[in-house]
């Protein structure tokens, strides 16, 4: 789907001969119609589901003294008015050429994941242990990824000791899905698998690690593999382990 809180967006889309040969009739009957056969959407739901992960993982912290008031948090007081976002469904083979599209219109979209709702993808035994502490800063980090069941692409951005790994052992026992972690060194790499299993409960068998050193098998369901950005990148000839 392309979605927008805007119709004159989607109008400006869709005027696009390569958008509107992209666009797919909407099979989903969770939203209305509109006139202008935009499937219609509540956008308070959204936050709902911000604060819902913010209780989520506010429930393993104790409570700190800004949990108190979401509003300290997000720094934004919600409506009591729900608001409304427009959408229209494109063909999944068409992706690539309707993000190219809305770019040279100055209109860069977004990307999220369904995972919710992902049932190609088999799921990830993964949960937080009962005494993983999240911090107020990690939870607002990661509220702005995730909303309305989704997962939003970006950057999170935090300063040394912060705790990036927690919050990233918090991000996949979410989206509960295959996950890949690249690392600078090996050394790292040896690191944020302790911090899995440290910070999270999941059998040994789903979490894997890749180095030039160390090859663990990788289990053909949903898991966690760990490796370096050398290994990822090598184009040279590689071992029987390694392909």
């Amino acid at each position: 789907y392309v979605e927008s809180s805007h119709r004159d967006v989607l109008r400006a889309l869709l005027a696009n001969p390569t958008i509107a040969q992209a666009r797919a009739p909407d099979m989903d009957q969770a939203g209305a119609e509109d006139n202008d056969e935009f499937t219609v959407t509540e956008a308070l739901p959204e936050m709902d589901a911000n604060l819902e992960f913010q209780k989520l993982v506010g429930d393993n912290q104790g409570g700190d003294e800004d949990d108190a008031d979401p509003d300290v948090m997000w720094g934004t007081q919600l409506s009591e008015k729900s608001l409304q976002n427009v959408a229209f469904r494109i063909h999944q083979d068409k992706v690539e050429e309707v993000k190219k599209a809305a770019i040279e219109m100055d209109y860069p979209l977004m990307e999220e994941y369904d995972f919710r709702h992902d049932t190609h993808n088999p799921n990830l035994a993964i949960d937080l242990k009962p005494t993983t502490r999240i911090r107020v800063y990690q939870e607002k980090s990661l509220s702005k990824m995730f909303g309305n069941g989704r997962a939003r692409s970006g950057i999170i951005v935090l300063p040394c000791g912060a705790g990036k790994t927690l919050t990233g052992v918090t991000a996949a026992s979410t989206v509960k899905k295959g996950c890949l972690v690249l690392c600078t060194s090996a050394t790292s790499v040896m690191q944020w698998k302790y911090q899995f299993q440290l910070w999270a409960e999941i059998p040994p068998k789903n979490i894997s690690c890749f180095t030039s050193d160390k090859k663990e098998p990788l289990d053909p369901s949903a898991s966690v593999l760990i490796t370096t950005y050398t290994m990822m990148s090598f184009g040279g000839k590689r071992s029987e382990e390694s392909g």
